[in-house]
């Protein structure tokens, strides 16, 4: 499955990229997002709380950044397991990459 979001944000490529090298604010940004442990460089463990209707699981997912163009491209993966249970079979497996694109407007 492949899932693809295209978003304008009001800033400078400059700005939206230190945001972006901020694991801890990016993570206030993502629901469900408990903690952020650093594990080394570009490395970390997140632990999150997904929950549909009475459902809920938490899973515990090793993030990579597996390369980075400043200011243009950011590409990660991620690999977890839920965190509670008799089973713990890996749940969560994939990959990310963010691109930026700089747009000058027209000026007349």
């Amino acid at each position: 499955m492949q899932i693809q979001e295209t978003f304008t944000v009001d800033a400078s490529p400059e700005t939206v990229w230190k945001f972006f090298e901020d694991i801890e604010r990016v993570a206030r940004c993502v629901p469900g997002v408990q903690s952020v442990d650093v594990l080394g460089p570009d490395r970390y463990k997140v632990l999150a709380t997904q929950k549909v209707g009475f459902i809920s699981a938490t899973f515990e997912m090793a993030t990579q950044i597996e390369s980075k163009e400043p200011l243009k491209s950011l590409a990660l993966s991620v690999r977890g397991q839920e965190r509670q249970g008799r089973d713990r079979q890996p749940a969560v497996e994939g990959s990310r990459r963010l691109r930026g694109h700089r747009r000058r407007a027209a000026r007349g």
